[in-house]
């Protein structure tokens, strides 16, 4: 191919994360942490991003805006907005990208962030 890529061999995917790219639930997260309907865990994906020393640098996000809006509460976008989280939109190589039944798991190294949303941006 030289180089050459088409659109559609990418997709556009929404990560919730701070300025230093730390998703909510990594690290001190601001939020509960327990699953719950609303918030299941993938082990398929979960099981990808830790699975036997991959060393790639997944992380968890979003299909689309409207996937994040079911996935978080709005108090729970109130206490993001005050810590400082936005939503990241992403361009990943479909090769890079992992798609489960409410989130998507990607290769950070392979991705290009597109543009930085904030919640009012992102909720409107």
């Amino acid at each position: 191919m030289g180089g050459w890529q088409n659109e559609y061999m990418h997709a556009y995917v929404y990560r919730v994360e701070n300025s230093q790219g730390c998703g909510p639930y990594s690290g001190k997260s601001p939020l509960d942490t327990t699953a719950s309907a609303r918030q299941p865990v993938d082990w398929t994906l979960w099981n990808i991003a830790g699975g036997k020393g991959s060393g790639r640098p997944y992380r968890f996000a979003f299909r689309n805006i409207r996937q994040v809006r079911l996935w978080f509460s709005e108090p729970e976008v109130k206490t993001l907005a005050q810590a400082e989280f936005v939503v990241v939109k992403y361009r990943v190589p479909r090769y890079a990208l992992y798609v489960g039944n409410k989130q998507v798991l990607f290769d950070l190294e392979e991705a290009k962030v597109v543009r930085t949303l904030t919640w009012e941006e992102a909720c409107s």
